[in-house]
Formats: structure tokens, sequence, C-alpha cells
């Protein structure tokens, strides 16, 4: 027998070949591939059946008899939010050094940051003044997504959210910065760049997610809260070499501390998806990893 079901002409086709024994019209054999999207309709599990058995919801016939020795299965394998994954930070201590949940061992050096209820459990709280967190080792390249989300009681005045390169080395190619309320109040400003949404994409005194993808393919997006936003500036190709990161501060000037809150910080070495921005926004009530 020999059975096949495309998920996605657009992701990257697999050929999964499974060698089977004989069977009988009394047993089954269950082949279930591991993938992120549902071919078989909401809430029914991407399961391949050999014999009698038809997974629930399936609408092919009902296949009995003896079964041949080769079962192939052509299935696209989309990437899930855990490919290439390079850092997660829940934020969920109450003191301490935050811990890389992704085990990648990117553990933050927390300076004067307290934490109090999040997104998810708890967040990150920045004084405004002198708290900060600080990690090595996270060079995001030619290719990455960085999500955040954030929370400020008031969205006046410019606020450095993040940013790689030690404090006040200014900008650089290689570098990235990501701030808040430069050009207007509650917009989003990409350094080295130099492009920016406009203004009231974020709000205050709520939690926003936010999510900026770059690939050389595609270029710059940004994302708010699950929706893609216009940005003024074109912005010129980014290789962010630089592996050092700061949360809280502008790093450009060493200064424009962070007065909010700051949850489930997140970086990946590719570009997410619109659907992927979607599944991590989950209509606002946000998911964690491992999702």
């Amino acid at each position: 027998m020999e059975k096949s079901y495309l998920i996605s002409e657009t992701a990257q086709v697999t050929e999964i070949i499974t060698k089977l024994s004989p069977y009988t019209d009394q047993q089954t054999a269950q082949v279930t591939e591991s993938i992120s999207k549902d071919p078989l309709g909401a809430g029914v599990s991407p399961e391949w059946a050999l014999g009698p058995y038809v997974p629930t919801g399936h609408t092919d016939t009902k296949r009995e008899g003896n079964l041949d020795t080769s079962l192939i299965v052509y299935g696209a394998v989309a990437p899930t939010l855990l490919d290439n994954l390079v850092a997660y930070w829940k934020l969920d201590e109450s003191s301490g050094n935050p811990v890389d949940a992704s085990g990648n061992g990117k553990t933050l050096t927390n300076t004067n940051v307290t934490f109090s209820g999040g997104k998810i459990n708890n967040a990150g709280s920045f004084n405004g003044s002198s708290s900060k967190l600080a990690c090595t080792g996270v060079a995001l390249g030619t290719e990455f997504s960085i999500q955040i989300w954030l929370y400020r009681a008031s969205t006046v005045g410019r606020k450095g959210l993040m940013g790689c390169g030690a404090q006040g080395s200014g900008g650089g190619a290689n570098k990235l910065l990501i701030m808040t309320s430069v050009v207007s109040s509650g917009d989003i400003y990409i350094h080295p760049n130099d492009f920016y949404t406009a203004g009231g994409v974020l709000t205050s005194g709520a939690w926003n997610h936010i999510v900026y993808t770059y690939s050389v393919a595609n270029g710059s997006k940004i994302y708010v809260n699950g929706v893609s936003k216009s940005f003024t500036g074109a912005g010129a190709p980014m290789n962010v070499t630089d592996a050092n990161w700061i949360f809280g501060l502008e790093t450009l000037n060493n200064n424009n501390w962070l007065n909010g809150l700051m949850d489930e910080i997140a970086m990946w070495t590719r570009e997410l998806t619109a659907s992927e921005v979607t599944q991590l926004y989950n209509s606002g009530s946000a998911i964690q990893y491992p999702f």
C-alpha cells in the first residue's frame, strides 16, 4: 500500500519510508508523523493509519486486508517555534539571574531588575535608572527574529528596550538596537537601519507584543499585537555579529533607561512567519516555551 498526503506546498517535503511486516485485517499499524500543521482539521492528530484503523475525522475509506511491506509518507515538515530558537527567557524568577529556558545556557546577568506579575507568571521590572539584564554569546547573523512582551504605564519618553554591544559603544553595522518613542510617542525604532513605525502602535498601560524579524530575502518586518506594521525608512542590509546583549536601556548612548516591564523575551536565528507570530500572540493571551 502506498499512501501520500502533502501538508504544505511551500514547506520542504521530506520522505519517510517505514518497513513493515504483513498485517492481517485484524491488525493495525499506525505511524504518527511529527509535523506542526494539522492536516486533518482542527484538533485532530496527524496520524497515518494502516489496516482497519482510520484516525478520527479522516475522510479516507477504511482500508482492510493484508498490507505491503513498505509505507511511504510524503509530508511537508513545516518549521516549529522550537526550530532555530537560540534563547528564551521566561523571566518567571522571583530574584537572581534569569535562566535560558531553551537549554542553550544563555543565562542573563541581573543588575537591579526585580520581578513582579507579568504577561505569563512573572516579568522583569525595570526601574528607569539602573535596571538591566545582560548576556553574551548570541550572534543573530543575517536572518533572525526577536520577541518581547512590553508593558509601560506611559509611552511618553524615548526608552531603550534592548541592544547589542557595550553600554555607550555607539552604533554600527553589526549591531542592533530596539527602542521606543524616539520619533513620536508609542513608536518602535530600529537602529542602525534607522527606521520606525508610526506613533501610537504601542498602547500605554497595557501589555504589547512586539516581534521584529529580518532576512535578506524579505528585509525587516515589525509586528505589534500580531499585526504587521508599516514603517518609515527602508533600512540597509543587516548582519548582527555582535553577540553581547543588554536589555533595559539604550546602549547606543548609555542612557534612556526603561521604566516598565518586559516578559517572554526570545531570539531565533531565522525569520518567523506571520502565522508563527499570530501563534505567539495567541489572541493576546501569549504562549510560553516550550509552546
